[in-house]
């Protein structure tokens, strides 16, 4: 059920007052399943709230993935979910929506001490959420083993996770962080004047960024470094097992600094990939 759909459809709703207000998001659940004994699907209903460009997001799920997308249309936020309740005698999860003028904060936990069911599923239930995110706010993500994923935003990410795959791109900075899972990062925009940061004990790092903007670049693992293509490595210098350089004619505008302790890093020209397939005799394409 990993890849359930969610759908996320922005409502409005009223500007909350200067404190922050607790709200009871709505859920709704099918009868039980009939083909996985022991599982229910519900849906968190689609809620939403206007936010100024500055506002800060945080949402914290230990307990599953969290869907990240651009909201388009206008400047409110907006949290869907499915959830799903494990066992015949299934934890209750609990979904805790905060909202203020400037920040919301959603987080998602079970019962103190649950971490598995009497039915022997390895957690105590799951939650997956999307969010929308409006451009210029800044998004803050935590999860335990889920993924956390993004395309074409346009906001600041800071984004946490133990083990889950971590995959995002936006015109904002972003500061990433994993133990153990991959991180994948694009940098897109052409305005660009932001510091990255990614960071792994054994996760890999993977870098993607157009070239309509010079570049400073510091990377640094006991594992593998790569940079395609390499007519860009010719700009930096690999020292062992850092890699530091600039590239670009004029002062760097963006700043990327990948560590890890034992992962493999890599940089790689955006588009490059699809170009050199593209640009390939036939035959040598897979």
């Amino acid at each position: 059920m990993r890849n359930a759909l969610i759908l996320l459809l922005v409502c409005g709703l009223t500007a909350c007052a200067s404190g922050s207000r607790q709200f009871k998001p709505e859920l709704r659940f099918d009868p039980p399943s009939t083909e996985f004994e022991g599982l229910q699907i519900g849906r968190m209903e689609q809620w939403s709230a206007p936010l100024p460009a500055n506002a800060e997001i945080e949402v914290i799920n230990p307990y599953g993935d969290v869907y990240v997308r651009h909201n388009r249309g206008g400047s409110n936020f907006g949290v869907s979910g499915v959830i799903q309740r494990l066992g015949h005698d299934p934890a209750i999860e609990n979904i805790d929506l905060r909202a203020g003028k400037d920040h919301v904060r959603v987080e998602v936990s079970y019962p103190k001490g649950i971490d598995t069911t009497p039915d022997g599923f390895n957690r105590p239930g799951r939650v997956d959420l999307a969010v929308l995110v409006p451009q210029g706010t800044t998004l803050r993500v935590r999860t335990r083993d889920g993924v956390i994923t993004g395309k074409r935003v346009r906001a600041n990410i800071e984004a946490r996770s133990e083990s889950g795959l971590i995959n995002l791109s936006t015109t904002g900075w972003m500061d990433l962080a994993s133990d153990s899972g991959r991180i994948q990062m694009v940098l897109i925009g052409e305005r660009w004047n932001h510091e990255h940061k990614a960071e792994t004990r054994s996760g890999s790092i993977e870098v993607e960024f157009p070239t309509k903007a010079p570049l400073a670049v510091h990377a640094q693992t006991s594992g593998t470094i790569k940079v395609e293509p390499e007519a860009l490595a010719q700009h930096l210098v690999l020292d062992g097992h850092t890699l530091s350089g600039h590239w670009g004619d004029a002062p760097a505008a963006h700043r990327i600094d990948a560590k890890s302790e034992t992962g493999d890093i890599s940089f790689t020209l955006y588009g490059w990939m699809r170009e050199s397939v593209a640009d390939a005799p036939a035959g040598s394409r897979r």
